[in-house]
């Protein structure tokens, strides 16, 4: 600390002046050096990450120098820790930016939410400390289905939907029947109608032909009105040339013949885990 002089000067009575001299101790300047703390500028990736690249790389900002120029940069810093843990690279970007890579021979996993903390042993060059433990949170993306492709089995109207459901990760089949529904999906139509001449002919002349076509109108006005659960089964085989098999891809068919002229909606519910981690995606159709 340093101190210095100041005079004060005091009206006396009489016209006089009393000049007095205090000494002050520690500039304000110096109280503010020693009062600073080390803060953390910004701390990415924040949240689920859109993509598993997205999360190869954390980058720590701080408010100050942590390292010399021309110093070590290759180190993993004492103060930080991940969990759970990976195989990383660390480097410093400049004096205050610490860069974190994952190992690119050990991918980072699927559904993952990973913490990293940087602790109260965090010093500065010139030796300011933390204020308090900081941790951030970051997740690898989780379950989405990204598209839905399907045939009949047979290739006939009355057999059973193969149904390949793609995701954006590897799945197990297992999870995928037991966290998919299908159900018939409400949908509006144009309901063909005979002119009065055109039914008065038909009934005259051909009152089979009429009655089925009056049949056929009823039972599309059900169908497009359904909104059943459709059960599910697993394909114990499908075309593979078609959907060629991936760990990504679900394949699975339903336990009867969908009607036709309906519409099938495919949904995931919000608990489904990925084959990788155990983090799950919100529900989804």
């Amino acid at each position: 600390m340093r101190a210095f002089l100041v005079s004060n000067l005091h009206m006396r009575r009489g016209g006089g002046l009393l000049v007095g001299l205090a000494v002050l101790v520690a500039g304000a300047d110096s109280i503010q050096s020693q009062e600073r703390s080390l803060t953390i500028v910004s701390a990415t990736p924040r949240g689920e990450v859109a993509q598993i690249a997205d999360a190869g790389e954390m980058r720590i900002v701080f408010s100050e120098p942590m390292v010399a120029i021309g110093g070590e940069v290759t180190r993993p810093p004492e103060w930080l820790s991940l969990s759970p843990a990976i195989r990383a690279n660390y480097y410093w970007s400049g004096t205050r930016t610490l860069i974190v890579t994952a190992d690119p021979d050990t991918p980072l996993p699927y559904a993952t939410r990973y913490t990293a903390t940087i602790g109260a042993g965090a010093r500065s060059v010139a030796g300011h400390a933390i204020a308090s433990p900081f941790a951030f949170t970051f997740t690898t993306p989780t379950i989405r289905l990204l598209g839905a492709d399907w045939y009949r089995k047979s290739g006939r109207f009355d057999s059973p939907a193969v149904i390949a459901l793609r995701f954006n990760q590897p799945v197990r089949p297992a999870d995928v029947l037991a966290h998919a529904t299908v159900r018939y999906t409400p949908h509006t139509w144009t309901r063909p109608a005979l002119t009065a001449p055109a039914r008065d002919l038909l009934a005259k002349e051909d009152l089979e032909g009429l009655a089925r076509f009056d049949a056929k109108v009823e039972r599309v006005a059900r169908v497009v009105s359904l909104s059943d659960a459709v059960p599910l089964t697993g394909a114990s085989g499908w075309d593979e040339k078609r959907f060629p098999p991936s760990p990504n891809v679900a394949v699975v068919e339903t336990a009867g013949a969908p009607a036709t002229d309906a519409w099938l909606t495919v949904a995931i519910d919000g608990g489904m885990p990925g084959a990788d981690g155990p983090e799950a995606a919100a529900a989804q159709s």
